[in-house]
């Protein structure tokens, strides 16, 4: 599937959330809260299109933020039924570094496929 960068962000009508096998494996490995705080964020996204508080990482890569440190890696794109909101990584404040380089790998995987 061809994706391409929106740069619509704020709130969007009709998000589809996927999310990679990356993602899936941070979100499986995390403790009970982590996972109930970012299912509950992934449901608003997905129902409201309302991200709630983020940030531009640049190139196409965002960051969903959490007080706690916590952090969601995604990106928003298009594909041939509208709006798309790709989580492609979870972690940490504590992490940041190494995280947003692995959420870029992945990114650049998802556009050269």
């Amino acid at each position: 599937m061809l994706l391409t960068n929106t740069a619509i962000y704020g709130s969007i009508q009709g998000m589809q959330v996927d999310r990679t096998p990356e993602f899936a494996e941070w979100f499986n490995s995390s403790d009970n809260t982590t996972r109930i705080r970012v299912a509950a964020r992934l449901l608003k996204i997905e129902s409201a299109g309302h991200l709630g508080v983020f940030k531009n990482l640049g190139h196409g890569l965002s960051e969903l933020k959490w007080n706690s440190g916590l952090r969601v890696y995604f990106i928003i794109a298009h594909d041939q039924d509208g709006n798309l909101f790709i989580a492609l990584l979870g972690g940490g404040k504590n992490g940041q570094n190494r995280d947003i380089q692995k959420a870029r790998e992945i990114l650049e995987r998802y556009r050269a496929g």
